[in-house]
């Protein structure tokens, strides 16, 4: 399975549980300043838009910072009255090396936030989206929050992003054990 969740949820038994890694490495070198906050997901309603653009709006009002959205949807028009709008992108090293909070809620941006020392702000809307995020296993190293106001309070005090960053070789060893299973 992809996510711990998953046998909570749907009933299943999953021999390994997997979250993805990381496709690249930064420096150690941790950011001083934010100067932007960037979301990188779907502009859509199942990725609790509406919450990230009610705490965007309040966040950038208070800190004076500029906004980026890093994705499209069916809320590009809403994100448009708060920042720039990029569109799907191949790659999102160039927005990670910025110094951003970044405001994701799937696990593989999540891992490359974390790999480039980004402060990492996550909502959830339902149980299922909340079980998703607190199973992960860098958890402890990004906000959490279900609520637009929770995520402003959390970002008054960002965590450090210090976690164990999985890597594609070990993936590939537990897709090898689980094939050998079989």
């Amino acid at each position: 399975c992809i996510g711990d969740y998953l046998p909570i949820h749907y009933g299943t038994k999953a021999d390994f549980i997997s979250y993805g890694a990381v496709t690249f490495s930064y420096s150690d070198r941790a950011m001083k300043v934010l100067r932007e906050i960037i979301f990188i997901g779907r502009l859509e309603k199942e990725n609790a838009i509406e919450e990230y653009l009610a705490a965007i709006k309040l966040i950038r009002a208070k800190y004076r910072l500029s906004v980026t959205f890093v994705g499209d949807g069916q809320y590009r028009r809403q994100a448009v009255r708060l920042g720039r709008v990029t569109g799907m992108v191949a790659d999102i090293k160039p927005y990670l090396n910025r110094p951003a909070a970044i405001l994701a809620a799937s696990y593989l941006t999540i891992w490359e936030a974390l790999a480039a020392n980004r402060p990492v702000f996550s909502l959830y809307q339902n149980q299922l989206k909340k079980d998703y995020l607190e199973k992960f296993p860098a958890a402890n190293a990004i906000h959490i929050s279900g609520s637009a106001e929770e995520l402003v309070e959390q970002f008054k005090r960002p965590k450090k992003t210090k976690a164990i960053l999985p890597t594609w070789k070990q993936v590939a060893k537990t897709y090898l054990k689980l094939w050998q299973k079989r």
